[in-house]
């Protein structure tokens, strides 16, 4: 599935940091650590599934997370792989 769905992918807003990549298939690996009430999502991009190496990486440290509840993603891992990806797309 995600073969197919790659053709389907395009990047935006990436800004001055990857211009060679504007406009070209890009795969996105995430992940969250979390201490307390807080957390450090990180994101390692790739231009193609074989890729040897990442063509850009990015890690932000997110505050006022919530308490882990089974089933509520949206509480507490996706503001912070929100918070990542809006920091690799503001640069």
């Amino acid at each position: 599935m995600q073969r197919r769905l790659r053709s389907r992918t395009t990047r935006t807003r990436l800004g001055p940091w990857y211009p060679h990549l504007e406009g070209s298939p890009l795969i996105a690996a995430l992940d969250v650590q979390y201490e307390n009430n807080s957390a450090v999502a990180a994101c390692v991009l790739f231009d193609d599934w074989a890729a040897a190496a990442p063509v850009g990486t990015k890690v932000t440290a997110v505050s006022g997370i919530e308490p882990y509840r089974p089933g509520a993603l949206y509480r507490r891992e996706l503001p912070c792989l929100l918070a990542v990806l809006n920091a690799l797309s503001a640069e």
